[in-house]
């Protein structure tokens, strides 16, 4: 008599039914249903999974995470589609120092995964995080999702905490390294207003050179005549281009609104240079009013 061998299929895994039961009352239901999508190489298990690390038992939350990674490396060409309510779940189970180590960290893949800008706030949090290993998946993610993590990393090199200012630069570094210096790539981010390019500019330009290493010296000491040599430059990408000519115009904005201003309240002198220099967007109201009052003044007098 001939033996066949019948090869076992591997389970059909019904995802609507396993994501449903994610929410039963039974938390061996919750714990055997999260393992199970974690099988799953479709993003929508993980998307769903996301939820489960804000699950009131430990356990849960733990199985959650390992499926949770182990979903993300499933499907490692998709991106996470969240929604506000599962990006706030995300980024709570990241910020809550009482989960454990492993939860923690798969929040920040799953962060990063997201591509998503909402994401920047909670990951650029853990340059002040005692864990390394924290900081080290957190920053992955955010050289993952780059240009809206550039900001606060600008404003964290200015720290007075060497750790952070170190973490923000080598972080920094990594978003840059296909760029020809951060100033460059702060040029070429679609996401930065003119106003946000200049204070962030402006900002890193008076960090000591030797506290902010390479990072910041990459930045031009005229940001005027840098932003000139890019619209002339033959081969300068039309975004970077168009990115420079804002800058410029926000530049000449400032300019003109402080020179009228202090021109106002005093002689200019031989402090010209001073006058020149952006006036911060949180003081462009006080500075403006100023100046309407000092006019009101002028003519009654």
């Amino acid at each position: 008599m001939v033996m066949t061998k019948t090869l076992q299929t591997p389970p059909i895994i019904d995802l609507n039914d396993l994501i449903k039961q994610l929410a039963h009352p039974d938390r061996n239901v919750r714990h055997a249903a999260a393992e199970s999508l974690g099988q799953s190489a479709d993003i929508r298990a993980a998307e769903a999974l996301c939820f489960v690390l804000s699950d009131k038992d430990r356990g849960v939350r733990s199985a959650g995470a390992w499926a949770l990674d182990r979903a993300l490396r499933n499907s490692v060409d998709a991106a996470l589609q969240l929604d506000d309510q599962a990006m706030l779940v995300l980024c709570s189970a990241f910020w809550n120092k009482n989960n454990d180590r492993y939860v923690r960290s798969v929040a920040a893949t799953a962060l990063g995964r997201t591509s998503d800008a909402r994401a920047a706030s909670a990951l650029c949090s853990a340059l002040t995080d005692v864990d390394a290993g924290i900081f080290s998946a957190a920053a992955d993610s955010m050289v993952q999702i780059g240009d809206p993590c550039i900001l606060p990393l600008c404003s964290a090199i200015a720290s007075e905490n060497m750790t952070v200012s170190l973490r923000a630069q080598n972080t920094l570094g990594r978003i840059c390294v296909n760029s020809k210096g951060l100033a460059q790539r702060i040029l070429s981010s679609t996401i930065l207003s003119s106003a946000q390019i200049v204070d962030t500019l402006w900002a890193l330009k008076d960090l000591s050179q030797t506290a902010s290493g390479m990072v910041v010296s990459g930045i031009p000491a005229n940001l005027a005549r840098f932003c000139t040599d890019v619209c002339k430059r033959r081969n300068t990408n039309e975004n970077v281009k168009r990115s420079a000519e804002g800058v410029l115009a926000e530049l000449e904005r400032r300019a003109n609104s402080a020179v009228l201003l202090r021109a106002s309240q005093r002689d200019i002198g031989e402090q010209k240079d001073e006058l020149l220099r952006p006036i911060p967007t949180e003081f462009r109201k006080y500075e403006a009013d100023e100046l309407m009052r000092a006019s009101g003044e002028s003519d009654g007098g």
